[in-house]
């Protein structure tokens, strides 16, 4: 280096002018600047503020979004779910920025205390490390280990950042949650069972034949129940809801109007035809929510349902046992019946029970009159008794022909409350409002109920009526399809009581939607249900949409890294200030860092200016690939700077003597920004 020992500095003379004016050329005194635009006042600032905005900016996003889901704006989560990559690509360049702005600090604040330190004597070796650490590169020295670890830790740490802001900052599919509340006819009440009954009567008087107009609702119903009984899920399609398994009694609930497909069966079978019916809005959500297009929703409800208890027996009956029972005409007579000018022969197979004091009751079927290959008729015999002593429906089943499997069995139901959970899936929002699935979870509380209501009974008692064709039986073809499944004669009771069961629920929902439709005959008066017939329920409304919702322990030990460079940063910064002003309080040791504030360690022109102005008094060993012995040697070397035209009465050149009068160090005019002269120090 010059300046070592090699006699001392070189001094450039331009050829045509005298030396003096050649300095004054080279070296002119810098303008004065304002205190905010020195390096020395305003780089520990940007430092500072730079990394604090980044290290609370980071932890302050994560700490919002642990404590609630943040969701994008509707057009942009979107964007993200149908262009994933890019969107990964822009948060992957935006955090690579984030990663070189706080690396680019961290490197700064390295060399400016660097700069500040080197008022002091300091070995060449912590200045060779410092500047490595600052510029990313390991340090490989067995005999510094402190050192070796602290550049890995360094090299680490600034490396992880750009995967750390990725993991925070990453989009991902998140859910959104709200409550919601609503109400709905209450079943439980007697009033409510007794205004229904009235609302009833006063349909059929009217011409409304509930039961045909929901017929072909009610077919499949007992058949989906049976098929979730054994493990296969079945849809229901009911008034523009798709049930898994049964509908467990309930009335769907509503979040908007919409048309109700059951009000228009209705009223097709009524003069009313300048009515509308609709199913009005019946639960609400405690905040908005905005659903993006493309997103799945569900929410889930405590409703009350309506169910009923079911036990089949076989047993034999007879004219005198209790039910009475008794097939009068197996085959029957022959009867033709003519409809519009054409006549058909059919036969007429009756039978007849008696339950008690609830009376006679005799049941007829028509049949195909052509003869029957088993020399029996295909018919599955439903007769029904209602037990005016006790709240129980019963129905007494024999089959004869394809159906002869089914022996005579008495099934009896028993109505009940229920209250369940009900979940409803939109997997797509595509179609607005549509709802993809509804099914209806096993009761939480079930409570005894009086009979149902006489449309619910004749809903039932008719569609049982009405699955025997002149050929086959609806019922007794779904009893045998499951019985070809399975053997014996607990499964035959199995499936009869879950079939019931299943039409039983359908029945409650068809009851519950009619009368809770808009311009239904219950409550004549408005389309609100009043309030005196009105159960209260609440749920959770639940949507999917992108955003950030951290849960995981991974996002606050991705922030690990950003917290360390930020945190050493700010450390290093405010030591170095600190001690600076401690060590030099005077008002010489204020125009000392003034003029050491330009010079920059880190850069190579500026520490080769100042090694060729300072004075070195031993010289560097021969560096080669092998470079142990040239670092021992910068161990033991300390060096300080020394602003220019003030001597260092520890400095010495070779010759153990104070720097030379005509030496450029010595000449420099005090106050200029460069050169300074790094000198060696006996200390």
């Amino acid at each position: 280096m010059a300046g070592s020992d090699v006699g001392g500095d070189i001094e450039h003379i331009h050829p045509n002018k005298p030396p003096e004016e050649v300095k004054q050329e080279e070296e002119p005194s810098p303008p004065s600047r304002a205190w905010i635009l020195r390096p020395y006042n305003y780089l520990p600032i940007i430092i500072i503020l730079g990394q604090l905005v980044l290290l609370f900016g980071g932890w302050t996003f994560y700490i919002v979004t642990s404590s609630r889901p943040v969701s994008l704006p509707e057009s942009t989560a979107v964007f993200t779910k149908n262009k994933p990559t890019l969107a990964t690509l822009i948060v992957t360049v935006f955090s690579t920025l984030l990663a070189l702005t706080s690396g680019y600090l961290y490197a700064r604040a390295i060399r400016y205390a660097l700069r500040l330190s080197l008022s002091e004597p300091l070995s060449l070796f912590t200045i060779h490390s410092a500047v490595k650490i600052a510029s990313k590169s390991p340090i490989l020295n067995v005999r510094k280990m402190k050192w070796t670890m602290a550049g890995l830790i360094s090299i680490v740490a600034l490396a992880l950042q750009t995967a750390a802001w990725s993991t925070l900052l990453t989009p991902r599919p998140i859910l959104i949650q709200t409550s919601m509340t609503g109400s709905e006819l209450d079943f439980s009440k007697e009033e409510v069972i007794r205004a229904t009954n009235e609302a009833f009567n006063l349909d059929t008087d009217d011409g409304t034949d509930l039961p045909v107009a929901v017929n072909t609702l009610l077919l499949n119903s007992g058949h989906s129940a049976v098929d979730g009984r054994f493990g296969r899920p079945s849809p229901d399609d009911f008034n523009g809801f798709t049930f898994v398994n049964g509908t467990g009694g309930i009335t769907p609930a509503n979040l908007r109007l919409i048309p109700s497909v059951m009000g228009a069966l209705l009223n097709s079978q009524t003069s009313l035809t300048n009515l509308t019916h609709d199913l009005p809005v019946s639960f609400k959500l405690e905040k908005e929510i905005v659903s993006p297009r493309g997103f799945s929703t569900n929410y889930t409800i405590t409703q009350q349902g309506m169910t009923a208890e079911v036990k089949c027996e076989q047993r034999a009956l007879n004219d005198t046992t209790n039910p009475a029972f008794r097939i009068e005409s197996p085959l029957g007579s022959e009867v033709a019946i003519g409809i519009a000018g054409d006549t058909t022969m059919y036969r007429q197979a009756r039978g007849r029970t008696e339950c008690g004091a609830a009376g006679q009751h005799n049941f007829t079927y028509l049949l195909n009159s052509a003869p029957h290959p088993f020399g029996v008729p295909n018919v599955l015999y439903i007769a029904s008794c209602e037990l005016p002593d006790a709240p129980v429906l019963q129905y007494v089943l024999q089959g004869s022909g394809l159906y002869a499997s089914i022996p005579t069995t008495v099934c009896t139901l028993k109505p009940q409350i229920t209250r369940v959970d009900v979940h409803y899936t939109q997997f797509s929002t595509d179609v607005f409002g549509h709802l993809d699935r509804i099914e209806v979870l096993d009761p939480s509380e079930v409570m005894d109920m009086p009979l149902p209501p006489s449309a619910q009974r004749s809903l039932v008692d008719d569609l049982l009526r009405a699955s025997q064709l002149v050929e086959r039986n609806h019922l007794g073809d779904s009893v045998v399809s499951f019985l070809d499944d399975v053997d014996g004669r607990r499964e035959l009771n199995e499936i009869l009581e879950t079939h019931l069961r299943g039409s039983f629920e359908v029945a409650a929902t068809i009851v519950r939607t009619t009368y809770t439709q808009t311009n239904n005959s219950l409550y004549i008066s408005g389309n609100a249900i009043p309030e005196q017939l009105r159960t209260f329920s609440s749920g959770t409304y639940t949507t999917e949409t992108i955003g950030w919702h951290h849960q995981s322990a991974t996002a606050p030990l991705a922030l690990l890294s950003p917290t360390f460079v930020s945190l050493f940063s700010i450390v290093i910064v405010l030591t170095s200030v600190v001690r600076a002003r401690t060590n030099h309080t005077d008002k010489e040791g204020s125009r000392q860092r003034a003029q050491l504030e330009y010079f920059d360690p880190g850069d190579m022109l500026h520490i080769m200016a100042a090694s060729s102005t300072g004075a070195f008094r031993d010289p560097f060993p021969v560096y080669h690939a092998d470079d142990t012995e040239f670092l021992k040697h910068a161990q033991k070397v300390k060096v300080r700077l020394v602003p220019p035209g003030e001597s260092d009465n520890k400095a010495s050149d070779p010759s153990g003597s104070t720097p030379r009068a005509g030496s450029r160090h010595s000449n420099v005019t005090a106050g200029q920004s460069m050169p300074l002269g790094l000198v060696q120090t006996s200390v």
